[in-house]
């Protein structure tokens, strides 16, 4: 299956579920989530909340699907934090969104839809924010300056000091220094576009995960429980999703160390790869547990 098919699977699942505003439906990890005061590792198929607080850190990737449609991206080392997440399934039915980017690279495309949902979603990065009905827009937070580009569409931006400016010119950027005034509004510089486009997108082959992924790495497999578990947690707290299950050979328990959902072979494998030399782990291998999993 390829990945449109899959995005449009997990579309289906998400506007099925009345408790699933937005959904993870790709991630690469390393990816964190706080909820309520706790942090762990992000997993595809999480089903976000307000007040939630998304992390990723080096080579990380992520998408977030609301259930208007929107697609939300984050690129490596970025911070996103839902600071509203509303919706009404009354007739005519409503998403209200309010998504701060404190750091990092992201790509919000919030294009048209044949859904019977209005949407009104606000990017906050700092002082520059973004009110968005209907737009495909991307951009990046930095220590130096809030950078917002549109693709496609048209979107209001404000400043506090320039005050209200409609965007509805494609391949053009608003760009504010943390410190002083916004520029007036550029043409985007075309390469410079493709890169802030490519900063939110997976890596491939490097391990991309998806709520319905078949194919599972099993990092380690060993006969101590307490090892087996300590290893679970400190890829956890290194923003991999790992957990321990047991498998019963020779008459003796094996606790194996695994990170699931990936949604090929070849993914899973070049992640297997790329964790042996990170951990040192000799004994890293792909498993699929399902006799339909294809390549």
């Amino acid at each position: 299956m390829d990945r449109k098919a899959l995005l449009l699977a997990a579309f289906i699942a998400l506007i099925a579920a009345p408790a699933r505003a937005a959904i993870v439906t790709e991630l690469q990890m390393p990816a964190w989530l706080q909820r309520e005061g706790q942090q762990q590792a992000l997993t595809a198929g999480t089903s976000l909340r307000e007040l939630d607080l998304i992390e990723t850190g080096e080579d990380g990737r992520l998408a977030v699907l609301l259930r208007d449609g929107s697609m939300l991206r984050l690129g490596s080392h970025s911070r996103l934090s839902i600071r509203e997440l509303h919706e009404s399934l009354d007739k005519p039915a409503s998403l209200r969104a309010t998504l701060t980017i404190s750091q990092g690279s992201f790509r919000l495309s919030a294009a048209s839809t044949t859904l019977p949902i209005s949407r009104d979603i606000t990017v906050e990065l700092g002082n520059t924010v973004a009110s968005v009905q209907q737009a495909d827009l991307c951009g990046n937070t930095t220590a130096e300056a809030e950078v917002i580009c549109l693709i496609a569409g048209s979107f209001t931006v404000t400043h506090p000091s320039s005050g209200r400016l409609l965007m509805d010119q494609p391949h053009t950027v608003f760009r504010a220094p943390k410190a002083g005034a916004p520029g007036p509004v550029t043409p985007a510089d075309p390469e410079m576009l493709q890169a802030w486009i490519a900063a939110t997108q997976p890596v491939l082959p490097r391990g991309l995960t998806i709520p319905d992924g078949g194919w599972v790495v099993q990092l380690a497999s060993q006969v101590e429980e307490r090892g087996a578990r300590q290893l679970a947690r400190r890829l956890q707290q290194a923003g991999y999703a790992a957990e321990v299950t047991t498998a019963e050979i020779g008459g003796r328990t094996h606790y194996r160390v695994r990170i699931t959902r990936f949604d090929s072979k070849a993914g899973a494998r070049a992640f297997a790869e790329r964790m042996k030399g990170q951990l040192d782990l000799k004994g890293a291998w792909v498993t699929c547990p399902a006799a339909e999993c294809k390549e």
